[in-house]
């Protein structure tokens, strides 16, 4: 899940991350956290300036492939920024 703020401020483009409990104990959350973050690094640079996105990680996520999860994270983001820009 991905939501996006975008702000008329020229700031760079930042994503954080939340993972919770529903997702599994403490080293299933860092491990996802650590792929959702290897996973953002790329999209960054493409993002408009000052657009602020949130990942949420859904449980399922500690199961998700590598190509999964780099699939989903792609369009969730584009969505989120596309419906933040209408």
């Amino acid at each position: 899940m991905v939501h996006c703020l975008l702000t008329a401020v020229d700031e760079p483009a930042r994503i954080g991350f939340t993972v919770g409990a529903s997702v599994g104990g403490s080293v299933a959350r860092h491990r996802v956290s650590r792929r959702l973050r290897a996973l953002a690094m790329p999209l960054v640079p493409t993002l408009p300036a000052g657009a602020s996105v949130v990942v949420r990680a859904l449980p399922g996520a500690s199961t998700c492939s590598h190509a999964d999860l780099q699939d989903q994270m792609r369009g969730a983001v584009a969505a989120a920024v596309r419906k933040a820009a209408a």
